[in-house]
């Protein structure tokens, strides 16, 4: 619907120009509209005319009510007459700008809301009617009714800027060499939020109209939140998708094979005394805070388990941390800077050369 009403548009500003080359159109009011506000001034200036005689009459002292009145009147017209005049300079200008985005193709679908469409390219392409208030202001409508020219001359321009930053986002983080923590994923994300908080509703609509991301052109997002009042979960709405294609970039980057070891014939149960200078008995300590981690979200009454391990890829014993995010596991060493990555139950025992053990969540170490 919004790229039909586009066209409309496209088509109204193609005829608009062509009878501006051949001079049969002119920046500013068409002719109609000119007539309208010249027999408007004319009328302010009578009504002028009356209220100064009225004043100068001496017929009133300075503080009868009629001689108050007739002043107001004079000082009225005057600021009407102001008013319109400078109206008609900022149209005059406004239309310039609005033809140069539009034949430049910066216009925003966002400003073809089916519900209220824009009148704007009728404005200023001279096919709609003009009305003048008790103010000065310009009013322009259809079918009897009109908006103030000044509620309706914003319009909204399609935000590259924004899609450009969201594009690179997504272009370094497929660009790593390996998944990233959530953690790390999560900045990601706040970058993005912290981006559409600044560019608003407009800069959120063209995002979503005007094919500047990938995939939003084909997304069948609720028309109920494209109203001012569900802008919240308009934005909560991109805001996940963006997530979630966040989300599959980083599961398609291959795993770090930091912490990780590779199956070998010694790992498992009867393999070495000692692996990664733990006994079992340490070892199994160390899995049994990860089943209670995951169970209950604490070992030993924290939410955090800290050990010692020679990782595989680790030339001396180091410190390490072990917490739980719901189901997941996450660890990360004991150091400044560190960032937490997932593990899973399984890996972590291969580590620990522990596979053969039970399941997260038996009872396997007798309370």
């Amino acid at each position: 619907m919004e790229e039909e009403l586009l066209m409309q548009d496209r088509a109204k500003i193609a005829d608009f120009l062509n009878k501006a080359d051949s001079g049969e159109a002119t920046s500013g009011l068409n002719n109609k509209q000119r007539e309208k506000v010249t027999r408007y001034v004319v009328d302010q200036r009578n009504k002028y005319v009356n209220a100064a005689f009225a004043a100068g009459s001496g017929r009133f002292k300075k503080s009868a009510p009629a001689y108050i009145e007739a002043v107001e009147e004079m000082n009225q017209v005057k600021s009407n007459l102001a008013n319109l005049a400078n109206q008609q300079k900022q149209l005059s200008a406004n239309q310039e700008q609005y033809l140069d985005d539009f034949q430049a193709d910066r216009i925003s679908k966002s400003n073809y809301n089916p519900l209220n469409p824009s009148m704007l390219t009728d404005v200023y392409t001279g096919n709609i009617d003009l009305g003048i208030d008790d103010f000065g202001n310009l009013m322009f409508g259809k079918e009897g009714k009109f908006k103030k020219y000044s509620d309706i001359a914003s319009y909204s321009l399609k935000d590259t800027d924004s899609a450009n930053k969201i594009l690179n986002i997504a272009d370094r983080l497929a660009a790593s060499r390996y998944k990233i923590p959530d953690t790390s994923l999560k900045l990601y994300s706040n970058r993005i939020k912290t981006m559409i908080d600044k560019t608003g509703r407009n800069g959120l609509m063209s995002l979503i109209k005007d094919d500047l991301l990938p995939g939003f052109e084909v997304s069948q997002i609720p028309q109920e939140f494209y109203k001012r009042e569900n802008y919240a979960q308009l934005k909560n709405y991109f805001l996940e998708t963006m997530d979630n294609a966040m989300r599959d970039i980083n599961n398609n980057l291959p795993i770090n094979p930091k912490f990780y070891r590779k199956k070998t014939g010694n790992n498992n149960i009867g393999g070495p005394t000692k692996i990664g200078g733990k006994t079992k008995e340490d070892r199994l300590k160390i899995l049994k805070a990860a089943n209670d981690l995951i169970s209950t979200g604490k070992t030993q009454g924290s939410n955090e388990y800290e050990f010692t391990f020679k990782g595989t890829n680790d030339a001396n014993s180091t410190k390490y941390i072990l917490t739980a995010d719901g189901d997941k596991l996450k660890f990360r060493k004991n150091e400044g800077g560190s960032e937490f990555m997932v593990l899973s139950m399984s890996d972590l025992k291969k580590e620990l050369g522990l596979q053969n053990q039970s399941a997260p969540g038996d009872n396997i170490f007798g309370g």
